[in-house]
């Protein structure tokens, strides 16, 4: 990640491909806090886009709780890989891996 100063301290020609605080929206945990947040604020109605989504292990209890009601099909993903490396899909909690990951609802018919 590229620091503040760095960017301040860059003459006029030099060039960053890089912007701070990127990572908010490029690890997978991050954008669903930010997310979930902005579903908060401004209601379930613009965001209505996200499924239920989960950020282990933090959100573990509250998934085990819906995994326990809801026989539907969950897709893993690790919170900072790339190109589809880790995605896992599980059924039954039994399944979920013991890493940092983010577990939402499968959506087996998107509208792209």
């Amino acid at each position: 990640h590229v620091k503040p100063a760095l960017l301040l301290g860059l003459l006029e020609y030099q060039k960053v491909n890089h912007f701070p605080s990127t990572n908010e929206i490029t690890r997978k945990d991050l954008l669903v806090r930010t997310l979930q947040a902005m579903r908060e604020r401004y209601g379930g109605g613009v965001y209505d886009f996200l499924p239920a989504t989960y950020v282990l292990p933090a959100d573990t209890e509250a998934l085990l709780a819906v995994m326990g009601r809801d026989k539907r099909t969950w897709i893993v993903k690790p919170i900072a890989s790339s190109r589809g490396r880790g995605i896992s899909l599980v059924q039954h909690a039994h399944m979920l891996p013991a890493d940092d990951v983010v577990v939402s609802r499968y959506v087996e018919r998107p509208l792209l």
